[in-house]
């Protein structure tokens, strides 16, 4: 008889606001070893223009993973980008910031998992 296990991974809900001069940052959440990306789910924000996430380890500040651009709401997987990052356990939380261009306050919402 062959048994598979299969691992649930629960996303946490985020709520943040994004100024010019203020990453917005999600709770702490386990990043739990062998995970080798992170998910963002963007269900609504509040001002239409370009914003970009990336996920940072908690206790060194260091950015794990790739960034991604967006504009509107939608699904973002973010890799990370070194082996140890993605083999490891630790706290993550997912920072989310104005592009240079951009200077717009917003308020984003959604729900993200750094154990994609």
């Amino acid at each position: 008889m062959i048994f598979s296990v299969t691992t649930v991974v629960h996303a946490e809900p985020f709520t943040v606001t994004v100024t010019k001069l203020k990453d917005g940052e999600s709770t702490e959440v386990k990043k739990l070893a062998n995970h080798s990306k992170a998910q963002a789910v963007v269900s609504s924000m509040n001002v239409n223009s370009t914003y970009i996430m990336w996920v940072e380890k908690t206790s060194t500040g260091t950015n794990v993973t790739n960034s991604k651009e967006f504009s509107s709401p939608g699904t973002f997987t973010m890799t990370y980008n070194k082996p140890v990052y993605a083999s490891d356990t630790y706290s993550a939380r997912l920072n989310i910031s104005t592009v240079i261009t951009n200077f717009s306050t917003a308020t984003i919402e959604g729900t993200w998992t750094p154990n994609h």
